[in-house]
């Protein structure tokens, strides 16, 4: 029996086992990482926007969750949707309803607003059994390395 020779064996193997865990945990962290950004909405903020010659508006970033505030910058009146414009989500275009402020305050693109929604980032993950799915894919890599790494070394402690 050579000692020497099972003794490198198994610092060998113990090696190997600490390697992979710190690959698998590098992994889980880039996972994890994925889909917080896929499943979180994004806070954005546009100032000094105008009406165009069509009596909308276009957001920059689209699709559009939802405004959180939309501000005449000339009235400091807090437009309501609904009641003074309505949003298509899908384009990010603020259309004016008519006979409201926005229609009375003067011709397009001379008046200021500001407006703060959220928007969702590009392959976004809508609530439902997939975010829940996705969700939980990081959970399950990582017990599937901590099962894996205390397996391997079980099998270690047994050479003869």
């Amino acid at each position: 029996m050579n000692n020497k020779g099972q003794a490198d064996a198994g610092v060998n193997k113990m090696l190997f086992i600490g390697i992979l865990f710190i690959i698998g945990v590098v992994f889980f962290v880039v996972i994890a990482g994925i889909v917080s950004d896929q499943t979180t909405l994004i806070p954005r903020s546009e100032t000094n926007l105008g009406y165009n010659v069509t009596v909308s508006i276009t957001l920059a970033d689209i699709p559009v969750n939802e405004i959180t505030s939309f501000l005449d910058n000339s009235s400091g009146a807090v437009l309501v949707e609904g009641t003074n414009y309505t949003l298509d989500r899908v384009t990010g275009i603020i259309s004016n309803q008519t006979g409201n402020v926005i229609a009375t305050n003067g011709t397009g693109g001379e008046l200021g607003y500001n407006v703060n929604y959220t928007s969702e980032p590009a392959g976004f993950i809508e609530t439902g059994t997939n975010r829940t799915i996705v969700v939980i894919i990081p959970v399950l890599f990582l017990v599937a390395l901590i099962i894996f790494v205390f397996a391997a070394q079980a099998k270690g402690g047994k050479n003869k």
